[in-house]
């Protein structure tokens, strides 16, 4: 400790610090008569307030050089396409954690490197001519600082889950704003590295555009409104991608600068499955509802995204909830079509779904999983009583092409006065009507007679169409609650051989995530089968 002091103050001596280490020299000189936690003996209070105030610059110009390389690597893991993603084997969402954990670093060492100078500006009274100058550089540098404590306030849990789009936008806008602030900071010291997170962020760009550019020529995507305020994304390009694989879509029509990340749920070609949330979703909702079947330009940038290879594990355990089923179908039916190339030997395929109406979103995937002989399909349904599960599909449906054949037209004042009304109502049945899509149909549509009337008749065909499938996807294959997931990983392990090799995957709501991976955790034993966990948490956790 002695010596890397002696080195520090030898430094400061050479240059124009020598009152500082002819203070530290005293120090030294004078340790062995220091008692209990006073300074050390001979030390004037000027030399002592001197020393403090160089220390207090040592320590600021330290925690600038941190901030400025954890800043790079803050810029390297927020690419889509970076290098750690290709070495590491995992992709730029599994890194997202790191890039988070580097920026508070970067707000904490740059908070340091700030209030250092700022105790030494006030001690010596020059802390307002400072940031009066017309000199712009410490102007500069507190403002790009403003910029971190932004993000980093902004960056909660909380905030990015509930205003996503917000966050996004303040989040591009104030890492720009400090980069630029600490070119003006400091260019000449800054300049190289500040010139080499541009470039990264540049290259990560234009790889994505060109990309986009080969993916999304002439690309449009047809939307379909679903059961439960969903939607279907179809879009009319192809693409080679690893089953559970994302990609960011871009429909300039709702949103222009906006690109929103989803699950691909088709094994074999470019679909998604949106619920209507809030900002970008919802308008997607409202267009599918007011215009089905509309075909929007759109961008495509992806696939991206780098799962476990279930194809070789002998055991596959799939838990998935609500649009969650994205990530466990893809993955399940390219099993189910590639069996002659898959070690598989049994997939237990779970999923949780709030009303059986939801099935409509996936029902392709639905038969080709019924008829895999190697699957066994169970979904829990957790809004609708045991007694009405193999009813509700059809009445709801009958009752949506009912009253929209019944409809008149109404004003908007009157739409808008039966939504917000104060009356009442019994919560449960109030959650199970925000959720059914018959609601919602009957409203948009009472002032668009030609449209209800329209889907009036595609509402009766798909009620005949859901009655014949009933007979194909029976009930048995429905229950009532949520599953026991541990119990079902345990029966699956205890049915494994020693040497087998079991995959547990999830995605879903953040309780089934932690269902899992306790279920998962639990059944790990010495000399038993080998198990690996992968879990898809909605949005970017």
């Amino acid at each position: 400790m002695v010596s890397a002091l002696r080195n520090l103050w030898a430094r400061a001596a050479s240059g124009s610090e020598s009152q500082f280490a002819r203070a530290a020299e005293q120090m030294q000189r004078n340790s062995s008569t220091t008692h209990g936690g006073g300074h050390p003996s001979g030390m004037s209070e000027a030399e002592l307030k001197a020393f403090r105030h160089w220390m207090s610059e040592v320590n600021a110009d330290m925690m600038r050089w941190l901030a400025l390389v954890n800043l790079g690597l803050v810029f390297l893991l927020a690419m889509k396409n970076n290098p750690i993603a290709f070495i590491s084997g995992y992709s730029h969402e599994r890194l997202n954690v790191l890039h988070r954990w580097a920026g508070r670093f970067v707000w904490v060492q740059a908070s340091i490197h700030v209030c250092c100078y700022m105790y030494t500006w006030s001690k010596s009274g020059s802390f307002v001519k400072r940031l009066t100058q017309e000199d712009f550089s410490y102007r500069a540098g507190f403002t790009a600082w403003l910029f971190f404590t932004i993000l980093f306030l902004c960056s909660f849990e909380f905030i990015r889950r509930r205003a996503y789009e917000y966050f996004f936008m303040v989040h591009i806008a104030c890492a720009i704003g400090a980069v630029v602030a600490l070119g003006f900071h400091e260019p000449k010291t800054y300049g190289i590295i500040l010139y080499l997170i541009g470039s990264m962020w540049v290259f990560d760009r234009l790889v994505r555009f060109v990309r986009g550019v080969h993916y999304s020529k002439g690309t449009r995507a047809t939307i379909y409104p679903m059961p439960g305020e969903a939607v279907k994304v179809v879009l009319n390009t192809t693409a080679t991608f690893q089953p559970a694989s994302h990609g960011f879509l871009t429909m300039p029509s709702l949103k222009l600068l906006q690109s929103h990340p989803f699950t691909i749920s088709s094994a074999d070609s470019l679909e998604f499955i949106v619920r209507g949330q809030r900002g970008f979703t919802r308008r997607l909702y409202d267009r599918a509802i007011n215009n089905p079947g509309e075909s929007l330009p759109c961008y495509f940038d992806g696939p991206y995204g780098n799962v476990p290879d279930y194809r070789r594990m002998n055991r596959v355990i799939l838990f998935a909830g609500g649009s969650g089923g994205s990530f466990s179908f893809s993955i399940a039916t390219d099993i189910a079509r590639n069996l002659d190339r898959c070690c598989v030997d049994s997939i237990e395929f779970v999923w949780v779904i709030r009303e059986r109406s939801h099935t409509q979103w996936f029902e392709k995937e639905l038969e080709e999983l019924r008829d895999c002989p190697i699957v066994n399909l169970r979904i829990f349904v957790t809004r609708e009583a045991s007694n009405l599960i193999a009813s509700h599909s059809d009445s709801s449906a009958s009752e949506s092409s009912e009253s929209l054949r019944n409809a008149t037209p109404v004003s908007a004042t009157d739409v808008d006065e039966t939504t917000d009304s104060d009356t009442p109502v019994d919560e449960k049945k109030k959650s199970q009507e925000s959720s059914s899509p018959t609601e919602t149909l009957t409203i948009n549509f009472l002032a668009l007679p030609e449209k209800a009337l329209s889907l009036a008749i595609e509402t009766e065909d798909k009620s005949n169409s859901t009655q014949r499938r009933r007979s194909s996807l029976g009930d048995q294959y429905f229950q009532f609650g949520r599953p026991d997931m541990s119990s079902i990983v345990k029966e699956a392990v205890r049915n494994a051989d020693q040497n087998d090799l079991i995959a547990v995957g999830a995605c879903g709501p953040t309780e089934l995530m932690r269902c899992a991976r306790n279920a998962a955790a639990g059944v790990i034993t010495i000399g038993g089968p080998s198990i690996s966990l992968h879990c898809e948490q909605f949005g970017w956790g």
